[in-house]
């Protein structure tokens, strides 16, 4: 008697100490929570790579309006992504990374939400805990996992059923006549083992799916308890599934609380799932709930799609809330006017990603030609103006005093290299990169691009020739294109259909100094020479350099 007082005791003192233990890193997680939010995360991402990120702007692939390939990669868009995003979930961030894909949907309901969370920091607090619990996906995309698990070929239990119930009268069957019905019970469960081994191959590898809904399950039921201002109009939705959501829940905790891993070996790390892990094999009921679960599912996986795509909003948008928050240089709210005219208004803009910016501002309402000397600024620029832009038009972010313009179709063309493997030149990569803007100028939609050295993987004549005809073309149909050049012969040129801007240097005793702001009018210096000098290139290099140039100047004018 003694020993069964000893055990209880024991297993109450393991209680309160797992009560305890769970209670502190409730606690610990709360306070990295608050501390987290307004702050740079620098989130590992070695785990998950762009194809996981990616899910989603597949799934939307030749959907009008998302940045292509070109663009996204000229920006480094990679890179704001992982600045922006502080998301406690896979959906969240997938959410994240195809938002900032989305150009073509300025979505006010996103924008509502986002100012939303700002506002209830408590409703913000409450629902980033609970995101939490749905967690990350190591290998896969939260919606692979959703197809794959519908996918599942649907079986009936009804043999397993028949099979659990017969061992009632068998059982009863050995209290009468004790060997024989011992001996068909034994028969039955050798049966039942047997059966059990060949089926549960469906379950192989399935754990990881299986755990996602059932998380998912929760916080949908989460959601539909909850009265949150940002949730009316889910609300009907929400609480018309939560039958479904309980259903899923149920069928599915059970299978995970078996112990499986996502190899398909049965887990044997604690006495319950042991002890589960026999049950299941004498009596199936593993099989049972997952095929349930399989017919609860069945017709479902919109509705389960609708809720991971809700459960994403809300998370990206803690995420930009908190981005905002972080932008020691601030931040604005763009004005996305209805016109179709092209023009541009940002005011003190900066790159999100420069951590002392210089600020710079430009309004325009036809085309901008940059000219400036080297490293003065001028793809800093652009790359500043192009990511505000991408920004307004998806998360609603500025990072600038204020930023008006209409919504655009974004391309750009920058940072462009040699396609070795496909056997293609700098300049063949290039014009291919240029047609894309002007086939989809013909589309007569706004359209915003930005240009970095038009052509300059050609000779000097055809270039220029090449170049002023290229801008033209896109000046005069429904496009705003800034355009870097080293070409100063294009400035006069364009004159008459694009704006001219600089940047310079300044030069004292030989050393070159930069201020990054944007100048009116044409750049009339040039630094290359300059640069390999300060660089510590052989002097006569230079001198010959200089008097080559000197000569060539004197023929050109």
């Amino acid at each position: 008697m003694y020993i069964v007082y000893i055990v209880v005791a024991l297993l109450i003192v393991l209680y309160i100490r797992g009560l305890i233990i769970s209670s502190k890193e409730k606690k610990k997680q709360q306070e990295k929570i608050k501390k987290q939010y307004g702050r740079i995360l620098n989130k590992d991402y070695s785990f998950q790579g762009k194809n996981h990120r990616n899910a989603l702007v597949k799934l939307h692939e030749g959907q009008e309006g998302l940045l292509d390939d070109i663009t996204w990669n000229d920006l480094e868009m990679d890179r704001i992504f992982e600045r922006i995003d502080s998301c406690k979930s896979a959906a969240g961030e997938e959410d994240l990374y195809y938002r900032l894909h989305d150009v073509g949907n300025v979505d006010e309901e996103y924008k509502k939400l986002i100012n939303e969370l700002e506002e209830y920091e408590d409703a913000r607090f409450e629902l980033t805990l609970s995101l939490c619990k749905l967690g990350y996906l190591k290998k896969l995309s939260p919606y692979d996992y959703l197809e794959f698990l519908t996918k599942q070929k649907k079986k009936h239990s009804v043999r397993d059923i028949l099979m659990d119930l017969l061992f009632i009268p068998l059982i009863a069957l050995s209290f009468i006549y004790p060997l024989p019905g011992a001996a068909a019970v034994f028969v039955l469960l050798v049966i039942n083992i047997f059966i059990y081994f060949h089926d549960k191959r469906v379950l192989d590898g399935l754990l990881v799916s299986l755990s996602f809904i059932v998380r998912v399950s929760e916080q949908g039921l989460w959601l539909a308890s909850k009265k949150y201002s940002f949730l009316t109009d889910y609300n009907e939705r929400l609480n018309g599934l939560t039958g479904l959501f309980k259903a899923v829940k149920q069928s599915g905790s059970y299978l995970i609380a078996s112990g499986r891993n996502n190899t398909g070996a049965s887990a044997s790390s604690s006495p319950i799932e042991m002890v589960l892990n026999y049950i299941n094999m004498a009596l199936h009921i593993d099989l049972i709930q997952y095929r349930h679960m399989l017919g609860r599912l069945s017709g479902h996986k919109e509705d389960y799609e609708w809720l991971i795509r809700l459960l994403g909003s809300l998370d990206s948008a803690i995420s930009v809330a908190s981005y905002r928050k972080s932008l020691q240089n601030g931040f604005c709210e763009p004005v996305i006017t209805g016109d179709k005219a092209q023009s541009l208004n940002i005011q003190e803009g900066y790159h999100p990603l420069i951590k002392k910016p210089v600020m710079n501002s430009i309004a325009t309402d036809k085309g901008v030609l940059l000219t400036g000397s080297n490293a003065s600024g001028k793809s800093t620029f652009l790359r500043m103006v192009a990511i505000n832009a991408i920004m307004a038009q998806t998360i609603h972010t500025v990072c600038a005093k204020s930023y008006k313009a209409p919504k655009y179709k974004i391309y750009s063309s920058i940072a462009l290299t040699d396609n070795l493997l496909g056997g293609e030149s700098y300049f063949i990569v290039e014009i291919k990169s240029l047609k894309r803007i002007l086939d989809s100028a013909k589309d007569n939609e706004p359209v915003l691009c930005f240009v970095d050295e038009v052509l300059r993987g050609t000779n000097t004549v055809e270039r220029i020739s090449a170049s002023k005809v290229i801008l033209e073309s896109l000046n005069s149909m429904n496009v705003l294109c800034f355009a870097a050049t080293h070409d100063g012969e294009l400035c006069e040129l364009l004159n008459d259909s694009y704006e001219n801007y600089h940047f310079e240097e300044s030069i004292v005793d030989s050393d070159i100094s930069f201020d990054y702001m944007l100048k009116k009018g044409p750049a009339s210096t040039r630094n290359a020479l300059l640069l390999l000098r300060s660089y510590g290139y052989d002097k006569d290099l230079i001198d010959k350099a200089e008097n080559v140039a000197y000569k060539l100047d004197l023929k050109l004018n």
